[in-house]
C-alpha cells in the first residue's frame, strides 16, 4: 500500500480485510488503528460503508456478546456520521445484519432482546431515511430467531414463533427454509411440554407450503432431524413411535426419489428416542 502512488478505496479496504481476517486479536487491533487513521488523515481515502462492514464482520466472528456490542457501537457511529452528512458511510441492510448475526453467534441470554431491538431499528431507520435499503429482510428475521434459539431463555420459542408469524402477516417478507429451520430449532431447544408437537406442526406447515408450490421452503435433512431430535428429547410416552413414523416416511420418500433422504443425525435421534422410551421392544426396534 505504501508503494502505491495513489491508493484507492478498494486498496485501503483490502488492507483492512487482511488485518481483520487474521482471526487474531492483534490483527483486529491493527485494523481498527488503520480505520482510525483513514478517518483522521485528510490525505487518506476516507472509510466507506464497506470499510465499517469489514471491521464489524471481523468483530462478530469472535462469537462473544462483547464483540457484538462493540460492533453495534461502530454501527451507531455510522448512523451518526451519515446523519451528519457523510453519505459514504450510510449503513446498509448488510451492516445491521452483521451485528444481528453477531448477537446470534454469542449465545448470550439477552442476545435475542438486543437483536430484536436492532431489527426494529432497521424498520424505523428505513422510514426515517426514506429508504428500503435498510429495511429488514429474511436474513434479518432469521438471525433474530437464531438469537432467541441460542439464548436459552424460557420464552425463546414463543418469541421465535411470533417473529415467524410477523413475517407471514405483517412484514410482507417470505420466510425461507432457513427461517423455518431456525424456528424449529428454537422450539426444539426449549424442552417445554408440547415442544415436539409444535416443531412437527411447523414442519407440516413447510411441507404444505412446498406442496402448494413454494420451493423455497422445501424441508431438508436439517428440518427433519430437528423435529426428530425434539421428539427424542421430549420425554413424551409416544416419542419413539412419532420419531419412527417420521423416519419411515422419510425413507419411503427417499427410495421413491420424491423427498429428502434421512441423514445419520436423523437415525441417531430415533435411536435416542427408543433408548429413552422404556419400551420392552425398543432393543429389537433399534436394531
Amino acid at each position: 500500500l505504501r508503494r502505491m502512488p495513489e491508493p484507492d478505496e478498494i486498496s485501503w479496504n483490502n488492507v483492512l480485510a487482511a488485518y481483520a481476517n487474521t482471526g487474531r486479536d492483534d490483527g483486529l487491533v491493527s485494523a481498527l488503528r488503520l480505520l482510525k487513521a483513514m478517518e483522521e488523515n485528510d490525505d487518506a481515502v476516507k472509510p466507506s460503508t464497506i470499510s465499517y462492514n469489514l471491521i464489524m464482520d471481523a468483530m462478530t466472528n469472535r462469537g462473544t456478546i462483547e464483540s457484538a456490542e462493540k460492533a453495534e457501537k461502530l454501527l451507531h457511529k455510522m448512523e451518526t456520521q451519515f446523519e451528519a452528512g457523510n453519505t459514504a458511510v450510510r449503513p446498509s441492510g448488510v451492516s445491521y445484519n452483521i451485528v444481528i448475526n453477531g448477537y446470534a453467534k454469542s449465545g448470550s441470554p439477552d442476545a435475542g432482546d438486543k437483536a430484536q431491538a436492532l431489527l426494529e431499528r432497521m424498520s424505523s431507520q428505513a422510514e426515517r431515511w426514506g429508504s428500503t435499503e435498510v429495511s429488514p429482510d429474511a436474513v434479518s428475521y432469521t438471525s433474530v430467531i437464531d438469537s432467541f434459539a441460542n439464548s436459552g431463555q424460557r420464552d425463546a420459542a414463543d418469541r421465535a414463533e411470533n417473529l415467524l408469524n410477523t413475517m407471514h402477516t405483517e412484514s410482507g417478507i417470505a420466510p425461507s427454509r432457513v427461517t423455518f429451520n431456525s424456528v424449529m430449532n428454537a422450539v426444539a431447544k426449549s424442552g417445554a411440554p408440547g415442544s415436539a408437537q409444535r416443531a412437527e406442526a411447523i414442519l407440516k406447515q413447510m411441507e404444505d407450503l412446498y406442496q402448494a408450490g413454494n420451493s423455497d421452503v422445501r424441508p431438508d435433512d436439517i428440518s427433519y432431524s430437528t423435529v426428530l431430535n425434539a421428539w427424542a428429547r421430549s420425554g413424551e410416552s409416544d416419542a419413539a413411535d412419532r420419531a419412527e413414523a417420521i423416519l419411515h416416511k422419510l425413507e419411503e420418500a427417499g427410495q421413491q426419489g420424491t423427498g429428502v433422504r434421512p441423514n445419520a443425525y436423523c437415525y441417531s435421534s430415533v435411536l435416542n428416542a427408543l433408548a429413552r422410551s422404556k419400551d420392552p421392544t425398543a432393543p429389537e426396534r433399534a436394531l
